[in-house]
């Protein structure tokens, strides 16, 4: 006998992205660093919390800065990040919320290294304007995937783009390496 529960959970938003062994890690409005700290006990080489709050930031830093990982103010609708910096960028609950999410968009594509990944968790109701921002950024859209809902239950996605190397806009379909580097 089978019963049949429901469809099945849409997955938690980290586990679409690959590995951050290795990576240089940015997270765009990180909080207490629940994020980094995931990035950082997975093998990440830097990662680098962003947010506003000072309150915020203090809390980060007294639950742990393990060697690797830096807490710093910044706010995303001023943010500026070093020219390609990182492999991963992430942005939970935010990328729809600035004054200018192209912009952000821009500056994040600009901040990653070729093949970089963009990973934007948002409200299901902000996945249409998102995608278009991240295309608008000639970032190159990846995959876009309901995500388990946040604290607020709210449905959730995940727009996952990444920036080509330079040369390899494709004209359609995934970015990616070429075959012989994959």
């Amino acid at each position: 006998m089978t019963s049949y529960d429901g469809p099945a959970a849409p997955p938690p938003a980290r586990s679409l992205l690959p590995s951050p062994s290795g990576l240089d890690v940015v997270d765009l409005g990180c909080g207490q660093g629940d994020f980094v700290r995931w990035a950082h006990d997975r093998g990440a080489t830097t990662v680098l919390g962003l947010d506003l709050a000072v309150d915020v930031l203090d809390r980060a830093r007294a639950l742990g800065e393990p060697e690797g990982t830096r807490f710093e103010q910044a706010d995303l609708d001023q943010l500026r990040l070093g020219f390609a910096s990182y492999d991963l960028a992430w942005c939970e609950g935010l990328a729809h919320r600035v004054a200018d999410p192209l912009r952000l968009a821009r500056v994040v594509g600009a901040g990653l290294r070729p093949h970089g990944l963009y990973a934007a968790v948002v409200p299901r109701t902000a996945r249409a304007a998102v995608v278009e921002v991240v295309e608008t950024a000639r970032l190159v859209l990846d995959d876009v995937r309901e995500v388990a809902p946040g604290r607020d239950a709210e449905p959730r996605v995940a727009v996952l783009a990444r920036k080509p190397a330079p040369g390899s806009w494709p004209r359609s379909g995934r970015a990616g390496p070429p075959p012989h580097l994959a």
